[in-house]
């Protein structure tokens, strides 16, 4: 009995390995860090495609409580070799000035319509983009994404000219009062000072 659930299990682990490689998956290339209060942090954004797309676009929701944002700049490698610059589009700060056409509203916390793509197809893993925030606040930032609604919409195939499915990955910012490193090296200076104190006494 234990042999066959263990069996099972293992051939539901196989499967949903399967099914993550066989997606096309937009995703933030480091979903974890941890930054200080009114520090700026950074996010590279990355596909990874098993199937060619002409392109699309995508939205960055973020907590607007604990996040500012400051800028998104495409990867000069990705829009030279695998994008056509004429395809490129910054997204709108939906917080501020709400979207030039349609998809978001002012105060909504969305990068409305990050788009790419290229009629030679693009396929495989790139680095998009970086996006840059400013931490406002303590606490846990979470980042997602979604296929854009609107202006721009969804990733279409290169090969047949269909709808794309793309699975998106989170992201998180854990904003502390000071870096860790700070706190780090404060111990080691007043743990300096009391050695030197007690050498002198």
């Amino acid at each position: 009995m234990a042999t066959k659930t263990i069996s099972s299990l293992a051939a539901v682990i196989m499967l949903a390995a399967s099914a993550t490689a066989n997606a096309n998956v937009i995703s933030f290339a480091d979903p974890g860090q941890q930054v200080g209060v009114g520090q700026q942090v950074s996010f590279d954004i990355t596909m990874n495609f098993f199937e060619s797309t002409v392109g699309g676009s995508f939205d960055v929701f973020y907590d607007a409580s604990l996040l500012s944002f400051v800028s998104f700049e495409f990867n000069a490698d990705f829009i030279d070799t695998a994008a056509d610059p004429d395809f490129a589009v910054a997204p709108d700060n939906c917080f501020f000035d709400g979207a030039a056409i349609a998809g978001c509203s002012v105060g909504d916390a969305e990068l409305n319509g990050i788009g790419f793509g290229s009629i030679d197809g693009i396929v495989g893993m790139h680095t998009i983009g970086t996006v840059t925030f400013e931490t406002l606040g303590i606490g846990v930032g979470l980042l997602s994404m979604a296929t854009n609604d609107a202006p721009w919409e969804g990733f279409y195939s290169a090969i047949d000219a269909g709808e794309m499915t793309v699975v998106y990955g989170p992201g998180k910012v854990h904003v502390v009062p000071l870096p860790a490193g700070v706190w780090l090296l404060f111990s080691a200076l007043g743990i300096t000072g009391l050695l030197r104190r007690r050498r002198s006494s």
